[in-house]
């Protein structure tokens, strides 16, 4: 579904200064301010029926469920991404239900993951997603906003993160947990300065959502 023609034009990046466990979150420690180049004659690795079904992207293995995304093949009639589709001019999104930290780990453990390791939901994380799979973010969607219509309004929940495949079943998309880093998003806002309790109000509506 088309939703806006006109990406934002300035991003500010900034350190977030969590401490984590090894291995759970990767640290950018930047802090810039990009302009969006144009976009001219796009095209991009996105999720859809493959042109060319035997085409490999990059030389990557074929083998279902690589990490951290599929790889461009048709298997048992279900097609993955990797293929090059032209990029849309607008923004797109699709509507996808939450699903809880823990009924994430239990689905993704259920499926062939033994090389990356169980229990791959931190904290910081959360997914949304159907069992049956069929909707989902995929590349070229990274760092878009996973947002829940609240009666308090629009709120965002999530940053499009990684997934194992795109849209497949039992595999929902993973997504940068946006209230586990509201402390530092409102002091960042207000130049270090603490004010309301931005965590609370965000993680409660979010909670009540999941039940």
């Amino acid at each position: 579904t088309e939703l806006a023609s006109q990406p934002p034009s300035i991003t500010r990046l900034r350190h977030h200064g969590k401490t984590l466990p090894v291995k759970t979150l990767i640290l950018l420690a930047l802090q810039t301010i990009l302009i969006n180049p144009p976009i001219s004659s796009p095209s991009y690795i996105a999720c859809g029926q493959p042109i060319n079904p035997p085409r490999i992207v990059g030389g990557q293995s074929a083998k279902p469920g690589s990490w951290p995304w599929q790889v461009s093949i048709s298997n048992n009639k279900q097609h993955f991404c990797g293929v090059n589709l032209p990029f849309p001019s607008v923004l797109q999104q699709v509507k996808v239900p939450l699903i809880s930290q823990k009924a994430c780990n239990t689905l993704y453990n259920n499926v062939t993951t033994s090389h990356i390791g169980k229990d791959l939901i931190k904290d910081d994380m959360i997914c949304a997603g159907f069992p049956e799979g069929g909707k989902d973010s995929c590349q070229g969607d990274s760092g878009g906003p996973l947002v829940c219509n609240l009666p308090e309004g629009w709120t965002q929940a999530g940053i499009v993160s990684w997934g194992i495949g795109c849209a497949q079943a039992s595999r929902p998309g993973v997504y940068t947990l946006v209230p586990f880093y509201a402390d530092w998003i409102q002091k960042t806002m207000n130049g270090g300065l603490q004010s309301a309790p931005l965590a609370t109000l965000l993680l409660l509506p979010l909670a009540l959502t999941l039940l």
